[in-house]
């Protein structure tokens, strides 16, 4: 089971928003991503032929209603160990046609081929990333979302001015673990800019 939340308390939760729940037992936010059709469609695809492998399947749409901008975003990422990354890629193009599969884009490719089209992104699962269990199914925390999202190609439109919109807006709504937070932005070489952010939002 993975650490943050469980299957059993996703029973015992109150829905407040989308993308949002509260444990009737906590007072706290909890930031839960919430799986839609799809997404637990790719899943269970990739888990009948990868039973062992930690996959990550997520919308950045979660992201929507903590900016001030809202993008259209038409894409989903998946995020799966990096011993399955080629397979899991050749499969997801093989079973995948309203969408374009694209191997861990660069910052040109996404421009080319991710930017204005349905797509899913396939990329690899940083090691020791901090997820939540909904169900069975991975979800990304609070935490991961908010490094992944400084400097990722695929966020390229939640960077700027907007990032610091976003951390705020995060930061002001759920519980963020500092511990976390951190530990996860160091395995990415990014502590210095999730500091700064923080820093700079005063919460």
């Amino acid at each position: 089971m993975l650490r943050g939340f469980t299957a059993k308390a996703a029973v015992h939760a109150k829905r407040e928003s989308w993308g949002t729940y509260i444990l009737s037992s906590q007072k706290k936010r909890l930031f839960i991503p919430v799986p839609g059709e799809e997404i637990r469609e790719i899943n269970h695809l990739l888990k009948s032929e990868f039973p062992y492998t930690r996959i990550c399947v997520w919308d950045p749409q979660i992201l929507a209603p903590y900016m001030q901008h809202i993008p259209n975003l038409n894409f989903l990422i998946v995020e799966i160990e990096r011993m399955t990354l080629d397979p899991a890629f050749h499969l997801l193009q093989e079973k995948i046609s309203d969408r374009r599969v694209v191997y861990n884009p660069s910052s040109e490719d996404y421009a080319r081929y991710v930017s204005g089209f349905p797509g899913v992104i396939v990329k690899p699962l940083i090691s020791q990333a901090p997820l939540i269990d909904f169900g069975g199914l991975a979800m990304p925390r609070i935490e991961k979302v908010m490094v992944d999202i400084t400097e990722d190609v695929e966020f390229r439109f939640a960077q700027g001015a907007e990032l610091y919109t976003i951390f705020e807006n995060l930061l002001s709504s759920f519980d963020v673990s500092d511990k976390t937070l951190y530990r996860y932005a160091d395995r990415r070489a990014r502590r210095n800019r999730v500091e700064s952010i923080v820093k700079s939002c005063g919460l």
